[in-house]
C-alpha cells in the first residue's frame, strides 16, 4: 500500500481567528462548503480535513498547494483535476471528520475511503436498515462497550468501503458484509481513544 493517513484529534469546538487566516489555502468552493455548516465544530473540521488532504497531495506531488485544482465526481467525491500536475491522475483521497477529530487519506495509483467516527451509544435499530445480517450477527455477539466498539468497527468499514468505491449512499448497504473477503482484506480498522477509524485501500483497474 502507498497511501498516507493523517489523524487530527482534539480539534476546537469553536471557530477562532486562526481559522480566518487558514481559509485562504482552501479553495473558494471549500470556503463555501464551511460557510453552509451550522455549527462552529463542523466548520472547524471540514476545514482540517481540506487542510490535511491539500497538505499530503503537496507531498506525493512535490508541488505547492496553489498549484492544486480539484473537480467533483457525480457522487460529489472530490478528486484533483488532472490538468494541475503531471501525476494527478494518480492520486485518489478521502477526508472524514467527527466530533472532535478529522481523518485524511491520500493515495497514489489505488482508490481510497476513510471514516471516522466517535465511539458514543449507537444507533443499534439503524443496523437492520444498513448492516448485513452476518454484521447484525457479529455485533448483538457482544454486550456492553465491547458491543459499541463492534457496531463503530462495523460502521467505519461500510462506510470506507462505499466511498472507495465511490458508491455512498447509492449502494445497497444490507448486502455488502465487511466481515468477508475479499472485502476484509482491503480494510484497515482501528480504535484511537475513543475513536473508531477505518481505510480501504482498493488498486485501480489497469
Amino acid at each position: 500500500m502507498n497511501e498516507k493517513i493523517y489523524l487530527m484529534k482534539n480539534t476546537s469546538k469553536t471557530w477562532q481567528p486562526e481559522h480566518d487566516k487558514l481559509l485562504k489555502y482552501v479553495s473558494p468552493e471549500r470556503q463555501i462548503k464551511i460557510d453552509r455548516y451550522k455549527f462552529d465544530s463542523d466548520k472547524v473540521n471540514s476545514l482540517y480535513a481540506a487542510l490535511l488532504s491539500r497538505l499530503g497531495i503537496t507531498r506525493l506531488l512535490e508541488c505547492s498547494n496553489s498549484d492544486l485544482i480539484f473537480d467533483y465526481k457525480e457522487n460529489h467525491k472530490p478528486v484533483l483535476n488532472t490538468s494541475c500536475h503531471p501525476n494527478a491522475a494518480a492520486i485518489d483521497f478521502n477526508f472524514s471528520h467527527t466530533k472532535g477529530a478529522v481523518i485524511a487519506g491520500i493515495t497514489t495509483d489505488e482508490s481510497i475511503g476513510v471514516d471516522i467516527e466517535k465511539i458514543a451509544e449507537p444507533p443499534y435499530d439503524v443496523m437492520r436498515l444498513v448492516f448485513h445480517p452476518s454484521e447484525i450477527e457479529y455485533v448483538n455477539s457482544f454486550s456492553g462497550e465491547a458491543k459499541s466498539t463492534a457496531f463503530y468497527q462495523i460502521w467505519t468499514k461500510k462506510e470506507a468501503y462505499t466511498k472507495c468505491l465511490g458508491l455512498g449512499l447509492a449502494a445497497d448497504l444490507c448486502s455488502i458484509n465487511t466481515l468477508e473477503a475479499p472485502i476484509n482484506s482491503v480494510i484497515e480498522t482501528w480504535a484511537d481513544d475513543d475513536f473508531m477509524c477505518s481505510v480501504c485501500v482498493i488498486p485501480k483497474e489497469s
